[in-house]
């Protein structure tokens, strides 16, 4: 008793983990739970990297019955800054933190200040909200994870 709904990002975001690719997933969601088929009370998400990323964004956004995260990209764009500063790879993420500083037009450390302003959230800032349970599995090499710790991952019931 599965069904599996797969979803595509747009082929030309704005820009990088573009908040329109939330919206759209939103919209698949509530799509897959209006099937006659499908039990909506049971819908889980999983995705790695880009996806895992998006993934993430759902937890706080949708009723999920679990989210699956597989090395998500960009879980804290300014706790990635801090590491890059601090010498520590971060991989492609880096590249995500760069796209942000343009869009804002200032670094991540003045983003930081006053995340309001500059209209910044992340996996880690919305994970508070999470209506659901959480895996993140994530290698203990990965440039885009690896300092986070292994604490995030698995966080229970919301």
């Amino acid at each position: 008793g599965w069904a599996v709904y797969y979803v595509d990002f747009r082929p030309n975001p704005r820009y990088t983990l573009d908040p329109l690719e939330w919206d759209d997933t939103l919209i698949a969601i509530n799509k897959a739970r209006s099937w006659s088929f499908v039990d909506p009370s049971r819908i889980a998400t999983v995705g790695g990297s880009h996806g895992g990323h998006v993934t993430g964004r759902m937890v706080s956004r949708a009723k999920l019955s679990c989210a699956v995260l597989f090395a998500p990209a960009g879980l804290d764009l300014i706790s990635l800054a801090h590491a890059a500063e601090a010498g520590t790879p971060i991989g492609g993420n880096q590249r995500l933190v760069r796209e942000f500083e343009q869009r804002a037009g200032v670094r991540m450390s003045d983003v930081e200040k006053d995340t309001a302003k500059y209209q910044y959230s992340s996996l880690l800032s919305e994970v508070s909200q999470a209506k659901c349970s959480i895996l993140m599995v994530s290698g203990k090499n990965d440039e885009s994870e690896a300092h986070f710790g292994y604490g995030w991952g698995g966080f229970g019931d919301a």
